[in-house]
């Protein structure tokens, strides 16, 4: 494995910002099932470092936030919207304060 370059992380970032604020705008509009679809892409991050978390410098955000699971929570009835909403918006908060 090897250690992604500057680029790639902020090119990682960016997309899961993207795919992120996506989901959040679906879920905005009450589309949880197509929030649960936008989150639960594979995170760029993992991707750029091919270990699936392991090793991540964002693996903390994924592991503590669930930002994969907050919308399908919300879609089984373990998390209320608004609870769903602040979560997406937390998550996006915290990438987009990462700097590499």
């Amino acid at each position: 494995m090897t250690k992604p370059t500057k680029a790639q992380l902020r090119k990682a970032k960016a997309h899961s910002l993207r795919v992120y604020r996506l989901a959040l705008k679906a879920a905005e509009r009450g589309k949880w099932d197509r929030a649960d679809d936008l989150a639960g892409c594979e995170s760029s991050f993992c991707d750029v470092q091919n270990d699936f978390c392991h090793g991540c410098p964002v693996g903390h955000i994924c592991q503590k936030r669930m930002p994969r699971e907050n919308a399908w929570r919300v879609c089984h009835d373990y998390r209320t919207p608004a609870n769903g909403l602040r979560h997406f918006r937390k998550t996006i908060e915290q990438l987009e304060a990462l700097e590499f």
